[in-house]
Parts: structure tokens; sequence; C-alpha cells
């Protein structure tokens, strides 16, 4: 009779703590998509200025036409630099939103499962 007493408390705690882990992480993991929108939007607009700029100057500087200048601006080093690090914020957002939504699944198959052992369906 004692053990039977004992084990669903112990149960609820290990809820407990396994809720305020998933909880901790989804935390961090929102805060990390916001961060990384906020990134991948400055990133974003870098590349779009020196992409123009790339792109003004070889249209005027270097009179091309204009499928040659998008060439050579989609080129330029500084053009490619900046396209990387937005590629690379725009990973790291949709990676963190993927984090998220498993989260979000862990915290809600726990929440079933806790249900469950308390015999509420």
């Amino acid at each position: 009779a004692m053990t039977g007493e004992i084990k669903p408390q112990l149960d609820l705690d290990g809820f407990r703590i396994r809720a305020e882990r998933i909880r901790v992480a989804r935390a961090e993991a929102g805060k990390e998509v916001t961060e990384e929108g906020i990134k991948e939007a400055e990133a974003e607009h870098m590349y779009r200025k020196l992409k123009a700029e790339a792109l003004s100057h070889y249209r005027t500087k270097e009179e091309m036409g204009v499928t040659e200048a998008e060439i050579m601006a989609e080129g330029h080093e500084r053009v490619v630099d900046a396209k990387r690090d937005r590629n690379l914020a725009q990973l790291l957002r949709r990676s963190a939103e993927e984090r998220c939504a498993e989260l979000d699944r862990n915290a809600s198959m726990l929440n079933r499962e806790a249900q469950m052992s308390r015999g509420i369906e």
C-alpha cells in the first residue's frame, strides 16, 4: 500500500521537471527565432543595398546591359558575402522555428502522458 502512495507523487515530480525543461528550452528557441529573424532582415537589407550599388556601377560606369550587369552584380564579392550572410541567418531562423515546433509537440505529448497517468482522459 505504501509504494502505491509514493510512486504517483514521484511521477508527478518527474512530469513537472520535464515540463520545466521543455518550457525553458522553448523560451530560448523562441528568443533565437526573434534574434535570427532580425539578423536575417538586416542581412537581406545589406544584400539588396550592395547589389543595387553594384548594379548601378555596372550599368553606368561599365555601360553594361541589364542582363550582363545583373550577372556581374550577383558575382561581386561583397554581394556574394552579403547573400551568404542572409542565407545563413535564414537557415538559423528556420532551424530555431523547427526546434520550437518540436518542443511544442514534446510539451503536448508530455501533457497527454501526465493526464493519462492521473487517469484523466
